[in-house]
């Protein structure tokens, strides 16, 4: 019973692709194919079937592994099957995959491969080439690959291996750029958090202090940035001031507005013992 609940997504999905080829207009009901047409297959075959399973499954994979057979060189099969494995954390599995992405697509890819090392991998040195790969790629533009700019990742990148002259040089680009386009209460609370804890590291109370006012102007409601302004106000002996921060950062904790994100802990992600600790 079990190795037949195990195949059954298996037998369902080699049934689906037959269905479809049967379906196929007349051109494409043939042996071979022309370059063109087979990667008009796999794109139908991906679209038309990949949306019928949840990521990462044994029947998405199989549709996926059929697809590349007919387009070998498709960069976006190559990353839909690289991702779910970097998000088991299965690191030669994802590298393997990915990387093909990379290979055949690396304006739309290297980028998101340098945000996987960063965020799933924590493998600074490989996102900061990526990183800088893509910028070679594209100058003049500063690239945001999964929505997050790759000057706030580098400099995340930097202050993680402690080279926090690099960082401030790229949090300072980063400002720079959002500035151009939008106000400083658009920019996320995690730049200015960031920036200030790289300050703070390099023992730069002032203007680590000028990072996290700026962020709480801006975001008031982030229980991150509270939390920092009371550890440095403690540490300066402000205790009235650091007790109204911490205060403010258990208020906003309760509701539930604090840094996060899906699948990996954020940087510097605040936790109930972190409030304890300084209470």
């Amino acid at each position: 019973m079990k190795y037949l609940q195990a195949t059954i997504p298996i037998i369902f999905a080699a049934l689906s692709i037959i269905t479809l080829l049967a379906c196929q207009e007349k051109a494409l009901y043939k042996k071979t194919f022309s370059e063109a047409e087979k990667i008009k297959l796999a794109n139908q075959m991906t679209t038309d079937l990949i949306k019928k399973y949840n990521q990462g499954t044994v029947s998405e994979i199989m549709v996926l592994e059929e697809a590349i057979k007919l387009a070998p060189e498709e960069a976006g099969l190559w990353r839909e099957i690289g991702v779910p494995y970097g998000k088991r954390g299965l690191a030669v599995e994802f590298q393997e995959n990915y990387s093909k992405a990379v290979q055949y697509d690396p304006l739309n890819w290297q980028g998101w491969r340098g945000y996987m090392y960063l965020y799933f991998y924590r493998d600074y040195e490989r996102a900061i080439k990526d990183f800088d790969t893509l910028d070679d790629l594209t100058p003049g533009i500063v690239d945001y690959p999964q929505s997050t700019s790759i000057h706030f990742m580098r400099a995340i990148c930097y202050l993680q291996l402690e080279e926090y002259e690099k960082a401030i040089t790229y949090w300072d680009k980063h400002f720079e750029e959002e500035l151009r386009t939008g106000t400083e209460d658009y920019i996320d609370p995690r730049a200015y958090l960031f920036q200030g804890i790289t300050y703070l590291k390099m023992g730069d109370l002032e203007n680590a202090n000028r990072s996290f006012e700026k962020g709480i102007k801006n975001h008031p409601k982030n229980a991150d940035l509270w939390l920092w302004s009371a550890k440095l106000a403690f540490k300066n002996g402000a205790l009235a001031k650091g007790k109204k921060a911490l205060n403010n950062a258990q208020v906003q904790f309760n509701k539930n507005y604090q840094n996060a994100r899906p699948y990996v802990e954020e940087f510097y992600q605040m936790h109930q013992s972190d409030i304890d600790e300084l209470k």
